[in-house]
């Protein structure tokens, strides 16, 4: 029988950075690039987000994809090892993710932090204010050495969901999930770090938009974290 290719919903991404990451943006202090992921094994390299720690603590990376309304994201990240920074994987913090922001302000839109706060806990912000909490933190030892964790951050209407493999175990469905009754209207997407380096395998994005990007001329304003000054 002939199979009959589809091909993918016009609003749907399937990042593997095998090529220049033309649809992303940077911020703050990040360097990007591709590098080891372990520092004793040069034959495996992956796309890589970190902060230049002579220059700042935020790394971010900005969609240039718009996406109003309901939006799934789905990507794969490790620690990247970094001895200078002090023992494996001591360092390991913050891999966080914002929607429905505007390309600028991280504390505004949804933000979903996995050991957030310099691994304190994993939560959910909303406009930078806590709004769900699991105390789930990103493993430090080094069973975790060659681990790479699923991550899916969801919003269908007022109901945000969080995924981080089944780290959030408990919890309704093993996801940390906020019912929000006034539902952020922001159309841009970040994942980010903050002093740290992480791997990033493979980013999936969907939902209503995902077609246009943003304008060449768009000028950021002044990046800002839930993290600044702490």
């Amino acid at each position: 029988m002939t199979q009959i290719a589809r091909s993918a919903p016009a609003g749907f991404h399937d990042e593997r950075f095998s090529n220049a990451p033309a649809n992303w943006r940077t911020a703050g202090a990040a360097n990007v690039g591709v590098a080891n992921r372990s520092q004793e094994d040069p034959r495996w390299t992956f796309f890589t987000l970190a902060n230049n720690r002579k220059t700042g603590k935020a790394a971010v990376l900005w969609s240039k994809f718009l996406y109003p309304g309901d939006v799934t994201l789905e990507f794969y990240v490790a620690n990247k090892m970094e001895g200078e920074r002090g023992q494996p994987y001591t360092y390991a913090r913050d891999i966080n993710i914002t929607i429905c922001s505007d390309g600028s302000d991280l504390n505004k839109g949804y933000t979903f932090m996995f050991g957030g706060r310099n691994n304190e806990g994993s939560f959910i912000l909303r406009n930078g204010v806590e709004v769900a909490r699991h105390p789930a933190k990103i493993p430090t030892n080094m069973n975790y050495h060659r681990h790479w964790f699923a991550i899916k951050v969801e919003k269908i209407g007022g109901r945000l969901t969080f995924r981080v493999d089944r780290f959030f175990d408990g919890s309704s469905e093993t996801a940390m999930i906020y019912e929000d009754p006034k539902p952020l209207s922001g159309n841009r997407i970040a994942l980010w770090t903050y002093n740290h380096a992480i791997s990033i395998a493979r980013v999936r994005l969907s939902g209503e938009g995902g077609v246009e990007t943003e304008d060449p001329s768009f000028v950021p304003g002044p990046l800002k974290t839930p993290l600044d000054e702490k």
